[in-house]
């Protein structure tokens, strides 16, 4: 759903089509049974007791509203009655983290290891959380993700960077070539010669982004 969109349509939509009257969901609206809640958009909706919990935190796998923030804290909330088994404690502090109440960064260490590089949403350290198919990645700000998801926002900043080097070396490279217009000698070879380079690095910047476009940016 597009963060500009009300959500009436969906709304709309269920109560058309479903068998459970729906209604979009209110920040502190105490839920109840057999009702469908729709989050706002661009707004994660969780559980705090019996009440529903409306917040713009930072977005879990590219998503807002994300499935992760609401099941965890549905799963803290209401423990066995929501999950077979005890609440492990990385999701508890996920929990609090997602709900905006704790952020500090002794409490975020106890998810694990720091991981060797940066956020892709806001250029803070990750934490690695969890291990083999359950490994993720979460910053103190809330950012959230998934292995593959977090290669693929990598590969994203790459591409991003690649298309302002190929614009930076074109522009320069047309510099160079207007100069030499109204150049002589060594200079006009100097001029010449690093436009040659510039286009050389333009190439290999184009190769690049075509390899991307062909297919090499889906995970591993």
């Amino acid at each position: 759903m597009s963060p500009d969109a009300t959500g009436e349509l969906l709304v709309r939509t269920l109560n058309r089509h479903g068998g459970l009257p729906c209604t979009q969901a209110c920040n502190g609206e105490q839920f109840k049974r057999g009702r469908i809640y729709a989050a706002p958009s661009d707004h994660h909706i969780m559980i705090s007791g019996d009440k529903i919990l409306i917040t713009k935190g930072a977005p879990e796998n590219r998503s807002r509203p994300a499935i992760d923030p609401l099941f965890r804290s549905a799963a803290v909330a209401h423990g066995n009655r929501v999950i077979g088994k005890p609440i492990p404690k990385d999701i508890a502090i996920e929990a609090r983290i997602a709900e905006r109440v704790l952020s500090d960064l002794p409490s975020v260490e106890a998810l694990g290891e720091q991981a060797p590089f940066n956020c892709p949403g806001c250029g803070g350290v990750l934490w690695r959380v969890g291990k083999g198919k359950s490994l993720r990645y979460r910053c103190h700000t809330g950012h959230a993700y998934t292995a593959a998801v977090l290669w693929a926002e990598q590969t994203n900043k790459i591409d991003e960077t690649l298309w302002v080097a190929l614009r930076m070396f074109e522009e320069r490279r047309n510099l160079l070539m207007t100069m030499a217009e109204t150049q002589s000698g060594g200079a006009l070879q100097s001029s010449l010669d690093r436009a040659k380079q510039s286009e050389i690095h333009i190439q290999r910047i184009r190769d690049m982004l075509m390899s991307s476009d062909n297919g090499s940016r889906d995970a591993p």
